[in-house]
């Protein structure tokens, strides 16, 4: 007889037990009572060697079932893992040796075959590199993810970019070699490499991908900055070609993958490179974040189902302006007025807005919040000319992370936290107003009139 825990009856009688056999696999028991004790007939004896048979295979296909969404969810944690990985290296965010730098990374499935690559170097160069890995899923994550460890790698002995594109395809190349068919037998990989120098001067090599786009404020024109050069992983011992161009201050380049460009909308027209460099002569002159949400704005009403597709990727490089004044306010009240008051003249010379109340105010919860911290001063950068007033807080109070504002997006609300309202107190409705997690700085950029016109 079964265990009484196994069989529940409430008949007193006959107990028996039959294994659920699923060919050589036992997948449970059965259990069961008859009302009266009696021999079975050979009818009965069918009828339960069917119905174990009905149970068996019908156990076996939920315990399947059951087995397979258990893998699956795992599986699927496991690739939101990666892609959590994927997204954290890529960088964001770079103000350095006189260059502001931008980067936006949107993954097209699970996984991304775009990379983003920035460092700075030993000689205070900064190494800054794009690129797409040929395919989609698991095998371009893994050759992107395997890119960019090698780029971090690389540049640390050499900050010249073709031996960077040189050295990093021979070792894609070994590692292609050395992976069973098929995963890796059509993997290519495009990359642009640039490497950034205190004065001004870029150098730059391309292993296939799509030339950078340049803005030069001086002469008012846009210039491409192509050369020769094939994928990489292809053959080995390949040679990129190295060129020279110069960004001076004001100048913007823009750095991106075919996602972009490749985007259709309803008509099946290309989003292309035209329309790219339009925005890049129209919004040069902006901070880079701005040039960015552009761009990613654009996108969006050029073709609403754009994300889900490719993976897009640009990273917008501005040589800074000379025009920038640094100022440092003390936390100690004995200390801050004569420092705050110089500050706020400073603002209220601008002839972007009509009042500089308004700074007083959001300065002032600034130097709160620090205090608050034990911060003993605020480092605030002002960038004032005719057209615009860009204002820097390094402020590190974290009740300000997701402020982001775009001023083309038209009666967007301002729902700054109850510790910063004078942030609302800015008199355009329509300014940039953001928050840099990764400087940890409050920027606020205001233009005359505040309204910007984004059509």
């Amino acid at each position: 007889l079964p265990p009484p825990e196994l069989v529940h009856s409430e008949y007193s009688g006959a107990m028996g037990i039959i294994p659920l056999n699923a060919g050589k696999e036992i997948v449970g028991i059965w259990g069961f009572s008859l009302p009266e004790f009696s021999e079975l007939d050979e009818d009965k004896r069918l009828f339960l060697t069917l119905a174990a048979n009905i149970l068996a295979y019908s156990l076996k296909d939920i315990l399947a079932i059951t087995q397979i969404k258990e893998q699956h969810e795992i599986r699927g944690k496991e690739i939101n893992l990666a892609a959590s990985l994927q997204q954290h290296l890529v960088p964001r965010y770079s103000r350095n040796f006189g260059y502001e730098i931008e980067i936006n990374l949107i993954a097209g499935g699970d996984l991304a075959g775009d990379f983003a690559f920035l460092e700075s170097t030993k000689n205070d160069d900064t190494v800054i590199a794009i690129g797409d890995v040929s395919g989609r899923g698991i095998a371009a994550g893994m050759s992107m993810m395997s890119a960019y460890g090698l780029l971090g790698e690389l540049s640390k002995s050499t900050s010249s970019p073709g031996e960077i594109l040189e050295r990093l395809n021979n070792r894609l190349r070994e590692q292609f070699d050395k992976t069973e068919s098929p995963f890796y037998d059509e993997t290519f990989v495009t990359c642009y490499v640039i490497t950034a120098q205190t004065d001004g001067v870029i150098r730059f090599a391309k292993a296939g991908h799509l030339p950078p786009i340049v803005y030069h404020e001086k002469s008012r024109k846009c210039e491409v900055l192509d050369c020769r050069g094939i994928p990489l992983g292809i053959f080995a011992d390949s040679i990129f070609e190295e060129h020279e161009a110069r960004l001076d201050p004001g100048d913007s380049l823009l750095l991106y993958t075919d996602g972009i460009t490749e985007a259709r909308n309803q008509n099946n027209e290309e989003f292309g490179v035209e329309r790219l460099t339009e925005l890049v002569e129209r919004w040069h002159s902006y901070p880079p974040r701005i040039l960015l949400k552009m761009i990613s704005y654009q996108l969006e009403q050029f073709s609403p189902d754009a994300v889900g597709g490719d993976d897009m990727t640009w990273i917008v490089v501005s040589r800074e302006s000379a025009e920038w004044k640094n100022f440092s306010l003390s936390t100690s009240d004995d200390l801050k007025r004569k420092q705050l008051t110089e500050i706020i003249d400073f603002i209220g010379k601008s002839k972007v807005i009509k009042t500089s109340d308004a700074y007083a105010h959001i300065l002032n919860e600034s130097i709160h919040a620090a205090k608050d911290r034990g911060q003993e001063e605020l480092q605030i950068r002002i960038l004032s000319e005719k057209d615009k007033l860009h204002i820097v807080i390094a402020d590190n109070d974290p009740n300000l992370v997701g402020i982001d504002y775009p001023g083309f997006e038209k009666g967007a609300g301002k729902n700054c936290p109850p510790n910063r309202n004078a942030l609302s107190r800015v008199h355009s409705d329509f300014d940039f107003l953001w928050y840099n997690v990764t400087s940890r700085e409050l920027n606020i950029y205001q233009t005359p009139g505040g309204v910007i016109d984004y059509e």
